[in-house]
């Protein structure tokens, strides 16, 4: 039995840890990256970069991983391509290494 499976659901909490609502969230394509397909949440790569960057290399709506991006824009993202908002912010949001060493906090 996993850790989830004796949670409640509970849709007045931002994040309902339930069962019902993590498969949803793992099954949202939402958050698969548009090139490789991983999921961006689960591998810690949610995040947002400067508008005129990802609107010029970036023409569907969708998410892409950090190395996905980089393969666009042929080159590492560095900390001023991040927009200022709090996604990329807030301390205790789950990021991967890849995520953390491009937003300057490695």
């Amino acid at each position: 039995m996993d850790a989830t499976s004796s949670i409640a659901h509970d849709p007045s909490k931002d994040f309902c840890p339930c069962n019902e609502c993590h498969d949803n969230w793992l099954n949202d394509k939402g958050w698969w990256c548009l090139d490789c397909e991983v999921h961006t949440g689960v591998i810690g790569e949610y995040y947002m970069v400067n508008n005129d960057l990802w609107d010029t290399y970036v023409s569907e709506s969708g998410m892409l991983c950090v190395r996905c991006l980089e393969d666009r824009i042929m080159r590492r993202l560095t900390p001023t391509d991040f927009s200022d908002v709090p996604i990329n912010t807030i301390t205790p949001y789950h990021r991967s290494d890849r995520l953390r060493d491009r937003l300057g906090m490695s």
